[in-house]
């Protein structure tokens, strides 16, 4: 008996709480704005009290002058802090001033205090996400009482009270252009100045006008990533100590890689001034990425970005990415310099969770989804390609899709490749895109059509283009998880078009 109350005093001893904050949504904070400045300075907002903010606080908790390497920090990245204290009324102090401090640039946080059985922390870090996921799902949503009937709001946001005049560049002569703003915006404007804390040695354009190369024809592109089946890999982490190692790694990979893609020389390189032209990173924390970019360059970039993390992964002392490397899926938007930032966000996550389910039917593979916007009203890709009319009711009744995205990544690499040899083929990019209407009127009209351009050309492109596109049942396949039949030669069409704004 004795030993056994001994053993339960030991227990308790030895017990620690997990703090673990999560930020309730990062994209809905980010871009609150279309304004490039301001969605930047979110950003930046962000990651200084991730790395900066998060630290001193821990330092005034005991945890010395160099908490991160502390055994009790986990991580502190993403919008996520995981740490051990010694007992819940430290953890619940250390929430309060943490929270806090997220509540003054303008966002909200949930976090839990669990208690940890020091023989169980993977066990330990399962309960922490359960229990995070219970916490979210019953906490009321904040919401503001109007008290006064004459205030003007925020001109960017349009969620709170203006606060501030600013001034807005560019202003010359007599007339000063202006807006006002709320706090949490003129934090986001007076941060977004700030040189991107991941690329300290580099400065990167604020206006979107700037990042549109010359023959993007107005298009810029908005890039999201994120790394495929992490779960599962988290779930093989049996302590503390390899998830903080993982979360390291992972952060540093990603970072490293990013940098790596982004100067090389046929993307975006440095000038002089150590200014990089043409791409503004916006989120790189966890195993998330955001940017935006030309045009011209984006796939390729993203195909090349993701085949370096990859190989970066499979070099790292992570056992778990020796064995399984880290394969990141992307959703890619092709938008106009004025199209809203905040639908553009929403529409470029789903069209990452399209390429996501692909990846997951394809044993977690890198995959890819892309589309080229024009006005759409919705932010859900599967019903804003019904709008443009890409799923279609032939003559017999049968469903078919003009298009079959989308591609894992090694599909998407063929796909570009025959992109280029049919705007070869077909000679100017008017003559692809004119293809398009043909397949409007079904399927049998469309193959008509198309042995009738192929008839048109010269014996060998002929040739080619047949073989390439139209026989042996090339230009339309069934697809049994559809019910649908589809094609990819107007995704094909589409990307010689894309090629066609690279400079």
């Amino acid at each position: 008996m004795n030993d056994e109350l001994e053993r339960i005093e030991q227990m308790k001893t030895n017990d620690k709480v997990i703090f673990y904050l999560d930020i309730d949504s990062i994209q809905d904070f980010i871009f609150s704005t279309n304004r490039l400045r301001l969605i930047a300075g979110g950003s930046i907002l962000l990651d200084r009290i991730n790395r900066q903010d998060t630290v001193k606080l821990l330092e005034q908790h005991g945890f010395g002058n160099d908490p991160r390497n502390h055994s009790d920090f986990i991580l502190s990245s993403g919008g996520q802090t995981k740490v051990l204290f010694a007992d819940r009324d430290r953890a619940e102090r250390f929430g309060l001033e943490l929270s806090r401090r997220y509540r003054e640039i303008g966002t909200q946080v949930t976090y839990i205090c669990e208690e940890v059985n020091s023989g169980d922390e993977q066990q330990a870090l399962a309960q922490a996400e359960t229990a995070m996921a219970s916490r979210k799902y019953q906490k009321d949503e904040p919401c503001a009482i109007a008290a006064a009937p004459f205030f003007k709001y925020c001109r960017e946001c349009g969620r709170e009270p203006a606060a501030a005049l600013v001034e807005l560049p560019g202003n010359s002569g007599s007339e000063r252009k202006t807006i006002e703003l709320c706090t949490t915006c003129l934090g986001k404007w007076q941060a977004g100045t700030n040189k991107v804390p991941l690329f300290g040695n580099y400065t990167f354009n604020h206006e979107i006008a700037k990042i549109t190369g010359s023959g993007d024809e107005g298009f810029v592109t908005l890039v999201a990533l994120d790394g495929n089946a992490m779960g599962k890999k988290i779930s093989r982490l049996s302590t503390f100590a390899d998830l903080k190692n993982f979360s390291k790694t992972t952060e540093k990979i990603l970072r490293d890689s990013l940098l790596t893609t982004i100067t090389q020389p046929k993307f975006f390189p440095p000038n002089s001034g150590n200014e990089i032209k043409g791409f503004r990173p916006l989120i790189c924390g966890g195993d998330d990425i955001m940017f935006l970019c030309r045009a011209g360059e984006a796939l390729q970039f993203t195909l090349e970005l993701i085949e370096t993390i990859s190989q970066e992964s499979e070099q790292s002392d992570i056992d778990v990415y020796r064995d399984s490397p880290l394969q990141m899926s992307a959703g890619v938007l092709f938008m106009k310099q004025k199209y809203p930032f905040a639908i553009a966000a929403r529409l470029a996550a789903s069209l990452l969770s399209s390429a996501k389910m692909k990846s997951r039917r394809h044993n977690n593979a890198a995959a890819i989804d892309y589309h080229v916007v024009g006005s759409g009203a919705t932010d859900n890709i599967r019903d804003l390609r019904r709008q443009e009319g890409y799923e279609r009711l032939d003559l017999d009744g049968s469903t078919y899709e003009l298009s079959r995205r989308p591609y894992t990544a090694g599909e998407l690499k063929d796909l570009m490749d025959k992109g280029r040899k049919l705007q070869g083929t077909l000679g100017s990019r008017s003559r692809p895109e004119s293809l398009r209407q043909h397949f409007n009127q079904g399927r049998d009209y469309a193959i008509i059509k198309m042995y009738q351009a192929a008839n048109r050309l010269d014996d060998k492109p002929g040739r080619e283009f047949r073989r390439e596109f139209i026989d042996n049942g090339n230009l339309w396949q069934y697809d049994d998880s559809r019910d649908s039949w589809s094609t990819k030669l107007l995704d094909i069409i589409e990307l010689a078009g894309l090629r066609g704004r690279e400079r």
